[in-house]
């Protein structure tokens, strides 16, 4: 049976934090996570978008978009670059903003959770708690528009280097010039998920 929100009476980040890594440290990958949802410990109709995908992402609230980029095995000249793309794109604060990593998902799975969710809740869709603050930056929410499977697969990591690189530019790589080589197993973002709830909130308001 379904529960109401584990997360009812928290009331910052701190706490949401705390029952986080208390009840679901163990998650490995996204079909864990989705095993939890059909367990019913965690709530569709009661949880907001944000909370829910926060319980899927691997980087906790000081893991931040630096650090995650440094996680990856990627050359001295790929992580810098990356990282320039990365803050002249979306404008963010690579050192305190926190990234997004869901394991063993993809652009259309995510879109049809997010529809699953927002068909299970009332008329008022909770979309994030409010003590949530998704990030400010507005050219996050101008490139996360049209259909999600679309920007999804754009904007997430890893960008393709090789294909991108030039000698002569490597200072201003466009990494969205070409297309990918292989399909994305994992979304891998340089925002947090209560960024990623509020472009799904955008993006449905925009219908």
């Amino acid at each position: 049976m379904e529960t109401k929100s584990l997360f009812s009476a928290v009331r910052n980040v701190d706490q949401y934090q705390k029952i986080r890594c208390d009840t679901f440290s163990d998650l490995e990958d996204w079909k864990s996570f989705q095993e939890v949802i059909r367990k019913g410990d965690l709530s569709l109709k009661h949880g907001s978008l944000g909370e829910l995908l926060g319980i899927a992402n691997f980087f906790g609230k000081s893991d931040s978009v630096e650090y995650a980029l440094q996680t990856e095995e990627k050359s001295e000249d790929e992580y810098l670059a990356t990282i320039t793309f990365v803050k002249e794109q979306f404008g963010i604060d690579e050192k305190k903003q926190q990234a997004c990593f869901l394991q063993g998902t993809d652009p259309q799975e995510i879109t049809a959770f997010v529809q699953q969710w927002y068909d299970a809740q009332g008329k008022r869709k909770r979309w994030n708690p409010s003590y949530a603050k998704p990030a400010p930056q507005q050219k996050i929410y101008d490139l996360a528009n049209g259909s999600p499977e679309k920007w999804l697969d754009e904007l997430s990591l890893p960008y393709n280097f090789e294909q991108s690189y030039d000698e002569e530019e490597k200072d201003t790589i466009d990494f969205w010039k070409g297309k990918r080589r292989s399909p994305l197993h994992s979304i891998f973002l340089p925002f947090d998920h209560w960024t990623l709830a509020e472009c799904f909130k955008r993006q449905y308001a925009s219908k």
